[in-house]
């Protein structure tokens, strides 16, 4: 009797704990408060609204001038051939995948895999070993998975109220939803040679 209730007591004070946290990755998930845009463009078709966003998007990923961007990979390429940089080993632990997968933040949408952080942070702990082990050989080898560049592209309106205005495409911006697995690999690799990375202020949009 004195087992069942220490265990009751135990696990009263685990939802007390976790509540919240699991409340809020819930109503991220299914209880947006977030008004549905039903008309963009002046069109309600969903296949007309995915196809509008589509080309949308990929105007604004793409280069403005086509030839300066062959241009400069070019140069890129002649650059890269006698380019000798430091020496790099395997410098990646056990502790380190393990603390960034305890730091990747809760109740964002799931990537392409249908992975979220809440995968990676419940899973047993020889995942971390796992990629501890994946993460070198991407340092060892200089080869990364293609599907760390895979990524899917959402809408989100910049209006405060839809109702205000006929939406247009202008006005949502878009959010790349990447792999949860290259996100840690992408903390790892700042930490360990966040040193060597700069960058300047005109490469942002906004």
């Amino acid at each position: 009797m004195q087992r069942f209730t220490s265990y009751r007591v135990n696990k009263e004070q685990e939802i007390l704990y976790y509540g919240p946290t699991f409340w809020r990755c819930w109503k991220s998930k299914f209880e947006s408060r977030t008004r549905t845009c039903v008309e963009v463009d002046d069109s309600v078709d969903n296949c007309v609204i995915v196809n509008k966003f589509a080309n949308h998007f990929n105007s604004a990923y793409t280069s403005n001038s086509p030839a300066r961007a062959a241009g400069l990979y070019a140069d890129y390429l002649r650059m890269r051939q006698n380019y000798q940089g430091l020496p790099l080993t395997a410098d990646f632990n056990v502790e380190l995948v393990s603390h960034f997968i305890d730091k990747l933040k809760r109740g964002k949408a799931a990537d392409l895999d249908n992975l979220t952080a809440e995968h990676l942070i419940h899973c047993h702990p020889i995942l971390s070993v796992i990629l501890c082990k994946l993460f070198n050989l991407i340092l060892i080898s200089g080869c990364v998975p293609t599907a760390f560049g895979y990524s899917y592209t959402v809408p989100i309106c910049k209006l405060q109220d839809s109702r205000v205005k006929s939406v247009k495409t202008d006005d949502f911006r878009g959010i790349a939803n990447s792999s949860v697995i290259s996100k840690v690999f992408e903390q790892c690799i700042l930490d360990r040679f966040g040193c060597f990375l700069n960058t300047i202020d005109n490469q942002f949009g906004f």
